[in-house]
């Protein structure tokens, strides 16, 4: 995946290569892909688990709402590495 934009900053600079891992268990405070069937999105959002619940926060929470998962949500992926540019543009 690619961040064309910057409504996944931050932490992740545009033009950033993420990579996911389909088969990692997720854990707690970990980058997540995720299918939610209510809306049938894809959404990339960090992610939160306290007591029985599972909420993804989005980096921006100006553009973004938290989203609390449901059974019939699936966690895709777990972000794994991040590959960017330190100069800009290149």
């Amino acid at each position: 995946l690619i961040a064309n934009n910057y409504a996944i900053n931050p932490p992740f600079p545009k033009d950033a290569t993420l990579i996911f891992d389909t088969s990692a268990q997720p854990k707690n405070f970990d980058f997540v892909a995720a299918h939610v069937e209510k809306s049938n999105t894809l959404v990339f959002r960090q992610l939160f688990m306290e007591d029985n619940d599972i909420t993804l926060k989005p980096t921006d929470k100006m553009l973004y709402k938290d989203i609390t998962l449901t059974k019939q949500d699936t966690i895709i992926a777990v972000l794994t590495q991040t590959h960017y540019s330190l100069k800009n543009g290149q």
